[in-house]
């Protein structure tokens, strides 16, 4: 079998999580037919991390939080199981969000300056967020309106979109450094406010695509306090 990080293994998507001061990939694979999905499985934590997440109820909830975020962004842009497609205009916006996104997700996971996926990571949630508008009918002028703003973004795809969680969005998007005002800067948040940029990223893109694809895999996911990882079978035992 072809290690993961290989060419040999197909991703249709991926992201990050970051577990104290651990930032661990996470791989969205390509499948076919009836799959079993094991997010524990498809991350490159080692057994000994994991055995430690498990053993932290609140630590698990945020990992599961953000494979769902990540799974649901991929399951749209790849047209997975019941995830509807978006439309053609949108879906060319949403694959190049999901450019930047990965762009983030990758350099925060190597041993490059941790400030450089923030601007990939800026650039991702607009592209989604406006990917979301494209789907709703918006043209290339009325998403140009609303420049790097990625609140004003949000309340107009709220126009469209009735159950997207704009409050929690907003309030995610405040975290957030302006745009223009991060690339001039010398001035970089640190190691951990970096992480928790890009997923906040991660989680506004999710959000924008469950709206448009209209499912989430939340549904079918085992809730993480009634999973069992017993130890022996991470290989640690």
């Amino acid at each position: 079998m072809a290690d993961k990080k290989g060419v040999a293994i197909i991703g249709v998507h991926g992201g990050v999580f970051m577990f104290r001061d651990v930032f661990a990939r996470i791989y969205i694979p390509l499948g076919y037919g009836r799959v079993r999905i094991e997010p524990l499985a498809l991350t490159d934590l080692s057994p000994t991390q994991i055995e430690w997440l498990c053993s932290r109820p609140e630590d698990l909830r945020m990992f599961s939080d953000q494979f769902t975020d990540i799974f649901d962004f991929a399951g749209g842009v790849a047209h997975l199981g019941n995830y509807k497609r978006p439309p053609p205009d949108a879906l060319e916006i949403f694959r190049l969000a999901a450019f930047q996104l990965q762009a983030a997700a990758a350099t925060l996971s190597v041993a490059f300056d941790p400030r450089g996926p923030i601007q990939s990571a800026l650039i991702g949630v607009e592209l989604a967020l406006k990917a979301g508008l494209a789907a709703h009918g918006a043209d290339d002028k009325q998403r140009k309106m609303h420049g790097h703003d990625l609140a004003s973004a949000a309340r107009a795809f709220l126009a469209a979109a009735p159950n997207f969680d704009v409050q929690r969005v907003l309030s995610a998007l405040k975290r957030l450094p302006p745009y223009v005002e991060n690339r001039y800067s010398s001035a970089q948040p640190d190691r951990m406010q970096t992480g928790q940029i890009v997923m906040t990223a991660q989680y506004v893109a999710g959000e924008v695509m469950r709206q448009i694809a209209g499912f989430s895999i939340r549904a079918s996911l085992t809730p993480p306090s009634e999973r069992i990882y017993p130890a022996e079978q991470q290989g640690t035992g």
